[in-house]
């Protein structure tokens, strides 16, 4: 799915007010419908909403939620922010289909706002056209709201909250459900935002295809659907020499269990041969996992992948097996203690093979890209990074994003099960597995990072958020790739 900046949202609206065609006010009511719908669908079923709207497109939006609320039998009132004597056409022509039976308020200030604490409050004050920091009685009027510690539904977006540059430090509504049209909002997305945003869903509101199809853009949200087909269903004929072949090195004596994860992973995704030359974890492993194969030196191993660094430590001896690695010139995944490694040694980076992939958690990114002072600039200096050395880097966290030279890709798998020690080795492992497979790094990072979070998503009910482990996502790791053939 792509993500629109402002300028192509306000673009896809006025291409499917021409080409489906349909009029403006039309479009309004429809998302205006979808998004009453989505209110009982997916919160919950309440009695009493307090629409508080502004006067453009936006509170448009809420004076048409309010309409419809009022149709389905719900206690409605309605407060219009009247600071600004221009409103937008749609929303006049809603404000005239009011039914006289809702309560309406014009505020001028923010102490005339009152809440009542059986009340939902819908917020379309803004949207997404905000592209400055509020400031006067427009913010103490969002600083109001917040105070109220209402259920707060927003529409499209948290009134404040700007769609796609940072706006840390002004005032943003805080809010329990988001229902955003069509598309993400790249702002939805990022850490820097979180507490203003419980929740979030895209609704359909029917924008034109063909805009989608049409427009180009830097940014995507990866689904399931986007990875129908990837995986080929093996064939009757298939052997070991006609499957990948990978290398790991990965654990040591201090932390095996990182070496045993990765190595997990790898083998129950389909993987013919599992390599290994790391003599710390070599005991274990062939105990656990004696389809593994140790060989005393990289150049004496055919791989189509390697993965290095899960739990590897700082041993001297692992300098040489890396350069020796970076000889043989093929894909590499690295990760955790190998990038300390390359960071040691910076003349690697220029030595980087192809179709690699760089796999840091938030410390890593710093010592790899320098600080940032948001998430946008973090996302600037990734994509700076991974032109520079023409590779692939995964920025982790609740919505991973893939970061290549051209694009970003955001992930929508995942729960916070994940968030423990030895899940970011299962995904090396996944990783490696995958790299060896599409040979591609783009491709391997996000399958990769779409199916560790959907084996994630597979196992919540059954272990919980508490109860999962990485070994659990390791432990079944092949038994959802069916859903990708």
């Amino acid at each position: 799915m792509k993500i629109l900046n402002y300028s192509q949202i306000k673009a896809a609206d006025q291409f499917t007010i021409e080409n489906e065609p349909i009029s403006s006010i039309d479009l309004m009511e429809r998302a205006s419908v979808r998004f009453t719908e989505s209110i009982f669908e997916l919160v919950h079923d309440f009695s009493s909403y307090h629409i508080i709207a502004g006067k453009g497109n936006n509170g448009g939006d809420g004076l048409a939620i309010a309409r419809l609320l009022h149709d389905q039998g719900k206690k409605v009132r309605l407060s219009i922010i009247d600071i600004s004597s221009n409103a937008s056409a749609d929303f006049q022509i809603n404000y005239e289909r009011l039914p006289s039976a809702i309560e309406v308020s014009h505020i001028q200030e923010a102490k005339q706002l009152e809440y009542q604490p059986e009340e939902v409050i819908i917020d379309a004050i803004f949207g997404v056209g905000l592209d400055r920091p509020l400031a006067g009685e427009f913010k103490n009027i969002i600083d109001r709201i917040n105070e109220f510690n209402a259920f707060v539904v927003s529409v499209d977006m948290p009134s404040g909250l700007f769609c796609d540059q940072s706006n840390q430090g002004t005032s943003m509504i805080k809010a329990d459900w988001v229902f955003t049209f069509q598309t993400p909002k790249l702002s939805l997305l990022l850490p820097e935002n979180h507490i203003w945003i419980k929740h979030w869903k895209v609704i359909d509101i029917g924008l034109h295809p063909q805009y989608f199809d049409s427009i180009s853009t830097h940014y995507s949200y990866q689904e399931k659907n986007d990875f129908t087909g990837w995986i080929a269903k093996p064939e009757k004929f298939s052997h070991k020499g006609s499957h990948d072949k990978a290398l790991l090195i990965t654990g040591s004596k201090s932390m095996p269990g990182a070496g045993l994860l990765s190595t997990e992973a790898c083998l129950r995704t389909g993987i013919g041969y599992l390599y290994q030359v790391n003599e710390a974890v070599r005991e274990m492993t062939l105990t656990q996992f004696p389809s593994c194969i140790f060989q005393d030196y990289v150049e004496h191993i055919s791989f189509d992948a390697a993965g290095i660094g899960s739990g590897l430590g700082q041993e001297p001896e692992y300098v040489e097996q890396l350069d020796q690695l970076l000889d043989q010139n093929k894909p590499m995944v690295i990760d955790a203690d190998a990038i300390t490694y390359f960071e040691k040694n910076p003349e690697w980076f220029k030595r980087l093979p192809a179709n690699s992939i760089f796999s840091p958690h938030p410390g890593e990114l710093k010592r790899l890209i320098g600080e940032w002072r948001n998430d946008f600039e973090k996302l600037e200096l990734t994509q700076k990074f991974c032109s520079q050395y023409k590779t692939t880097l995964i920025i982790k966290g609740a919505h991973s994003v893939i970061v290549t030279p051209e694009h970003f890709y955001f992930n929508s798998s995942g729960n916070p099960g994940l968030a423990k020690a030895g899940s970011g080795d299962v995904l090396t492992g996944l990783l490696t597995r995958f790299l060896a497979h599409f040979k591609n790094a783009e491709k391997a990072a996000r399958f990769a990072v779409f199916y560790h979070g959907y084996i994630a998503d597979q196992l919540i009910d059954e272990f919980g958020i508490e109860g999962m482990l990485p070994s659990d996502l390791a432990e079944h790791a092949g038994r959802f790739l069916k859903g990708f053939y």
